[in-house]
């Protein structure tokens, strides 16, 4: 079966944009101070006299060249990971939520109040635990061990 990792689109969609600009922002951020940098150099350069045709510039220029492919490549990979990551994390969110959105749907349609479980690795296993706890006390199925529950 094929999972399904865009539960919640508009709210997973932002997570992944949010992580990717943070990252972004990052790379960018450096690559201008990077370019900052360079140009200090460039003009500590002429300010030592050094004619515009010595190979010190030359080298630095092409140092510059080397460092901005550098960075486009990290940005790259910066983006690949941030979308993939964003993409994990908040499937663990919208998961449960969609996962509780379902069963108190069923449970207002009359349907009876059955354990609410989420995947092995999802976030918010405490909320499951607690609705099923309360449905406990209430009376609404037995009180089971812990370990006997499979989830």
């Amino acid at each position: 079966m094929r999972k399904k990792w865009l539960i919640n689109r508009p709210f997973q969609l932002k997570v992944i944009v949010f992580g990717f600009s943070i990252g972004a922002t990052g790379i960018l951020s450096t690559f201008l101070a990077l370019k900052f940098f360079f140009a200090k150099c460039h003009a500590a350069l002429l300010q030592a006299g050094l004619p515009s045709d010595h190979p010190g510039f030359a080298f630095l220029s092409s140092q510059q060249r080397y460092m901005g492919l550098v960075f486009l490549i990290l940005l790259f990979f910066n983006c690949v990971i941030s979308i993939l990551a964003g993409l994990y994390l908040s499937h663990r969110v919208a998961g449960p939520l969609h996962r509780m959105k379902q069963h108190f749907l069923a449970a207002a349609s009359g349907k009876v109040p059955t354990r609410l479980h989420f995947r092995k690795h999802d976030f918010f296993q405490e909320v499951a635990d607690a609705y099923n706890s309360e449905l406990e006390v209430r009376g609404l199925f037995p009180r089971i061990k812990s370990g006997d529950d499979i989830r």
